[in-house]
């Protein structure tokens, strides 16, 4: 009488065992690679999003979305020598640092299956950042979305270099920064779309011209004569779709606006001040260039030609 045979995990077709991993949370997803180079080669569920907050000085907070399952919160703590990593209402104690134990977990991500990643830093810690650098440049992401809440160019140089993702959110808490050597990198010049809150600019408008869609909520001084230049863009070239352009600062020494793009639709706003609307043909398309001029903003926008009030296209 012959043995049966015997089939272990490692005889299933690929696809049941993915399969089996989507139903699996994020904890025991990884728990299972790090036991072996066959577990450790399968496709886990896709990661919807990976956003990493550092609160403190001793905690990490890492916030998961696999595809298919709902978020999952996972906290890793210092306590004494030692790390607790908490999710749910279940606690395991690791007997290395918390940022040594997380380090280990994220290296052992599959960056190829993030679509959305995030990162919000604390303001004067400097391991985190180096720690991240270093892993990232060796295994660099490609994701559409990148998130940073940042204190400073340094922060942003640690993740935005080693990665290609076509939007990019920047951050801060009403701090200044330069991003004289960010725009230089291939990250920011193959992006998309930019969104920058709660962070003054300090570069021109030149450096986001190769965006489709931009939202700067300040330039911390933005001059008619750049106000031209975007006007040209979207009136020469298919790409720029959507720009809000906010303001510290505005200089129109001559009064350049209406000089070069003649008179203006007005309106007096709630504060006083006099907003101004123009509306430009753009060639090749069936589209019109709206721009308007508000108390610390501008807007540059493709719309409809039925949305343009009547006779008011300026040549």
């Amino acid at each position: 009488m012959s043995t049966p045979a015997k089939y272990g995990l490692e005889q299933m077709p690929d696809t049941v065992l993915e399969k089996i991993l989507g139903y699996s949370d994020w904890p025991a997803i990884q728990s299972l690679r790090k036991t072996c180079h066959f577990f450790y080669s399968l496709n886990p569920p896709k990661i919807r999003d990976f956003r990493i907050q550092m609160p403190t000085f001793e905690s990490i907070q890492i916030t998961i979305g696999l595809e298919g399952h709902p978020p999952r919160v996972i906290h890793y703590n210092k306590n004494g020598n030692n790390c607790e990593i908490v999710w749910n209402s279940r606690r395991r104690r690791v007997s290395e640092g918390f940022l040594e134990v997380f380090f280990m977990d994220f290296e052992g991500v599959r960056f190829s299956m993030i679509k959305n990643f995030g990162v919000w830093f604390h303001p004067e810690d400097v391991r985190f950042p180096e720690s991240m650098e270093k892993i990232l440049k060796l295994r660099p992401l490609k994701i559409e979305n990148l998130t940073l809440e940042v204190h400073d160019n340094l922060q942003i140089l640690s993740i935005l270099p080693y990665t290609s993702p076509t939007a990019i959110s920047i951050s801060g808490q009403e701090t200044y920064i330069n991003l004289d050597t960010v725009v230089n990198l291939n990250s920011w010049k193959n992006a998309k779309e930019i969104e920058i809150l709660w962070v003054t600019v300090g570069v021109p408008v030149e450096e986001f011209l190769h965006f489709s869609i931009v939202n700067v909520q300040k330039f911390g001084r933005l001059d008619a004569k750049e106000v031209v230049l975007v006007k040209e863009k979207f009136l020469t070239s298919p790409t720029p779709i959507h720009y809000n352009l906010g303001y510290n600062h505005f200089t129109d020494d001559n009064n350049l606006l209406d000089t070069v793009f003649g008179d203006p639709d007005t309106c007096e706003d709630d504060t006083g001040f006099m907003e101004k609307r123009w509306y430009f043909s753009i060639p090749n398309e069936e589209k019109v260039l709206e721009i308007e001029f508000c108390n610390e903003f501008v807007l540059f926008r493709r719309i409809e030609i039925e949305e343009v009030p009547e006779k008011r296209i300026n040549l």
